[in-house]
């Protein structure tokens, strides 16, 4: 059943495209395939606003649930997202079920003109990467996954911060301890050494948690 949701939404840039359709061929539909892999990407809606505005194409965002009890989570996701899509010129619906045939239920719903929609995260699912060996010929347009590089070069910088930081704090420990040992040594020393110690275990420890 497909569902309507009227709502706004700002365009955002187009990713790259794998697609076989003429930019100049007018679309009448976009199919667009949200697996659950697409569903924390906040990017995605304005980019495929982007490119049914400029197709002038309506929008069927066709989502599969492998399991009956995530359909309802499935069906939500898809709402939130017609409603980011739609406007006054561009229509959204969505289209739910439960399963994992991704072939067959484009197979259905597919008709002449329409523009098959991915995205590249999306097809490295299981039931989704079908597509690409299957015999179903229609076109296809696949946005990449925009997400990827910043979050790797933010994984590398917050290591290197984590890494660097902790060697800081054992360095720092480490000449500490080498002064206070030291002689001539006496009890207040020893203590205070044994102090430093337990210091150095609870700051590491209180970094960790910051930079996990």
């Amino acid at each position: 059943m497909d569902t309507h949701i009227p709502s706004l939404s700002a365009a955002a840039p187009l990713a790259s495209k794998a697609a076989v359709v003429p930019s100049s061929l007018a679309t009448r539909r976009l199919i667009v395939l949200v697996s659950e892999a697409d569903w924390d990407d906040p990017e995605l809606p304005g980019r495929v606003w982007n490119l049914a505005s400029s197709r002038g194409s309506a929008v069927l965002l066709l989502g599969l649930s492998p399991e009956a009890a995530q359909e309802p989570q499935a069906r939500r996701q898809l709402i939130t997202m017609a409603a980011a899509i739609q406007d006054t010129r561009i229509t959204a619906g969505i289209q739910v079920e439960a399963g994992n045939d991704w072939v067959g239920r484009v197979r259905s719903v597919w008709q002449p003109g329409d523009l098959v929609v991915c995205t590249s995260a999306g097809l490295r699912q299981r039931g989704l990467s079908q597509l690409l060996t299957s015999s179903l010929q229609v076109p296809m347009h696949v946005l990449t996954d925009l997400r990827a590089a910043p979050r790797g070069r933010t994984g590398a910088l917050r290591q290197i911060v984590s890494w660097g930081g902790a060697l800081g704090l054992i360095g720092g420990f480490l000449w500490l301890q080498i002064a206070l040992s030291q002689p001539p040594r006496d009890a207040g020393q020893t203590l205070l050494l044994a102090l430093t110690v337990l210091a150095e275990v609870g700051l590491l420890w209180i970094w960790n948690s910051f930079s996990a």
